[in-house]
């Protein structure tokens, strides 16, 4: 099955490709006596969809911008779109996650932010946020949303938080949106005899599951 489409010297654009198959690339300039030269597909995964362009005489696709922690991009409340088709792994957290691109977001308010994927990425993925790259972990989360995920933090204004957004296994790779905003606070109300007394101080909620801390009644 063709996966690929030729275009101009040596160039190919890459489609539906798997990074354990072995492709070959026609030699079109040689006419009917031209064979097929193998080569090492430069894409982890490009089943999710979307493609890129590849040329096998030398080089290969570039990763992100922000492929690494280091060259994070900087964002603040909004919608961000992103792509980690030719990202690399460059880190890790307790929620795991491969192929990962990063932002540097700093708050403009002192309040509940929400950071995710839900309904705006094409694959799979993780969100895990820290203070620093390499520093501690703040949260992460894996599936709050079907499989995309959804991370809820207090934050402080111009306190920067180091955001990692990536595919759960190799294979998950996409574009997406990563959105960045405001979200209330947990509620407090006073316990109804009915109800057991519960608390709670987990801040990785989302705006629409914000957990209820009850307060005792006398």
């Amino acid at each position: 099955m063709c996966r690929g489409m030729a275009v101009g010297n040596h160039t190919i654009y890459m489609v539906d490709t798997h990074p354990t198959d072995t492709y070959y690339a026609y030699a079109i300039g040689q006419g009917d006596n031209g064979g097929y030269v193998p080569f090492v597909n430069p894409y982890p995964d490009s089943r999710n969809g979307g493609g890129a362009w590849y040329d096998p005489s030398g080089g290969g696709p570039l990763p992100p911008v922000n492929d690494n922690c280091a060259n994070a991009t900087l964002v603040g409340e909004g919608s961000h779109a992103f792509s980690t088709i030719t990202a690399t792994t460059d880190g890790s957290s307790s929620c795991g996650g491969y192929n990962e691109v990063w932002y540097r977001y700093t708050p403009t308010y002192s309040d509940y932010a929400m950071i995710g994927t839900c309904d705006t990425a094409s694959f799979d993925t993780t969100i895990a946020l820290f203070d620093a790259c390499g520093g501690n972990e703040l949260a992460c989360n894996d599936d709050a949303c079907g499989p995309q995920s959804n991370v809820g933090i207090l934050v402080t204004q111009n306190v920067p938080i180091t955001i990692r957004v990536g595919g759960w296994s190799l294979d998950d790779r996409g574009a997406g949106r990563i959105v960045i905003g405001e979200c209330a606070g947990p509620t407090i109300e006073i316990q109804p005899q009915s109800a057991r007394a519960c608390a709670s101080d987990d801040p990785t909620h989302s705006c629409g599951s914000v957990p209820t801390r009850w307060r005792p009644t006398k």
